[in-house]
């Protein structure tokens, strides 16, 4: 209903039409709907997270606006390996790292670097200041920063866990691969 309704979901409407049922294109046979992995991924976030998150926003009842965990990270970085490596053949993910507000999910290419991170709390309240940003009593804002060191990414994001789905990784894996092409890599 997500793909076809004209309705659903507009100003966060949770019913859908009849008409929308019927247009709904179905195969005969179930055992055409032969998804690939990526589109797995992507229906599967969409349904999981996403009309929750459209529905009701930032408050708790919408799964994608609670806190990732570290493994939520670390499935998010098999995805973006996993996608960066077909071209990219050495890339690796590096342990995620837990900023208080916010989380750094490390990559790179070819030999593990070693990154210090000097003072860490002076480092917190710095990426705090950076990723969130309060404007008036209305508008929150949340960056996503992604940093290219040397043989590195970094990328910091806020701990939202719509910020941390494989569908994102999807995302960042496709938005990295044209930064990466514009630097002539």
């Amino acid at each position: 209903m997500v793909a076809f309704s004209s309705q659903y979901l507009v100003n966060r409407q949770a019913a859908f039409l009849k008409a929308d049922i019927d247009r709904f294109p179905y195969p005969e046979n179930p055992d055409d709907f032969n998804f690939v992995e990526l589109e797995k991924i992507l229906r599967d976030d969409v349904l999981d997270y996403q009309v929750d998150y459209i529905k009701y926003g930032d408050s708790p009842q919408a799964k994608a606006s609670t806190h990732a965990t570290l493994q939520d990270v670390s499935v998010y970085a098999e995805q973006f390996v996993a996608l960066l490596s077909t071209i990219y053949e050495t890339t690796h993910a590096g342990d995620p790292i837990d900023l208080h507000m916010a989380y750094c999910c490390p990559f790179y290419c070819g030999d593990r670097p070693t990154v210090a991170f000097g003072d860490k709390d002076a480092l917190y309240e710095r990426l705090d200041g950076l990723l969130r940003h309060q404007r008036g009593t209305r508008l929150r804002v949340c960056r996503v920063a992604r940093l290219f060191d040397g043989n590195c990414l970094f990328f910091l994001k806020p701990k939202p866990l719509r910020f941390w789905l494989r569908s994102i990784a999807v995302w960042d894996a496709d938005e990295t691969f044209a930064e990466l092409r514009r630097q002539g890599y």
